[in-house]
């Protein structure tokens, strides 16, 4: 049974969230030894590191790719401008770093507030907008719910 195409293009964007916020991860894990005192324990912060921040990608992926299917339903892929994919991948990010401050509690500082928020949404920004360039880059394959007619 084929998955339908909307719920494949979830889970390609929950992928590709997962992929972008390990690699943030990865970066994280290098630079905080640099400018802090803290050191990185392998064995016990990367396992709930990487499970954390891989949930967090797919989450943000698949939000983005439900605020696309709402606000873009009438559109094509063709009609997907980079600018507005940007604006709702960015809102997306944002929206659920908010979701996580209202949940966990929002950091005392203004500062910390303002950070998380501008790496959520600047992920997500990046994230959706690579993402359709990606998919632009892709050959085009052919409709399966057109039929094509035998003899021409």
């Amino acid at each position: 049974m084929p998955i339908p195409r909307r719920l494949r293009g979830l889970l390609g964007l929950a992928a590709i969230g997962v992929v972008a916020w390990e690699a943030l991860l990865a970066v994280l894990l290098v630079i905080t030894p640099m400018f802090t005192d803290r050191t990185v324990s392998w064995w016990r912060d990367l396992p709930k590191a990487a499970l954390a921040y891989g949930a967090t990608g797919a989450a943000c992926g698949v939000l983005v790719g439900l605020i696309l299917m709402l606000m873009e339903r009438e559109r094509g892929f063709s009609g997907l401008t980079m600018r507005r994919i940007a604006l709702w991948g960015g809102l997306g990010g944002t929206s659920l770093s908010l979701l996580f401050m209202t949940v966990l509690g929002a950091p005392g500082q203004v500062a910390t507030t303002l950070l998380i928020l501008a790496v959520f949404g600047g992920v997500g920004v990046v994230v959706s907008t690579g993402t359709l360039a990606i998919a632009r880059k892709a050959p085009t394959l052919p409709d399966p719910s057109v039929k094509e007619l035998e003899g021409e």
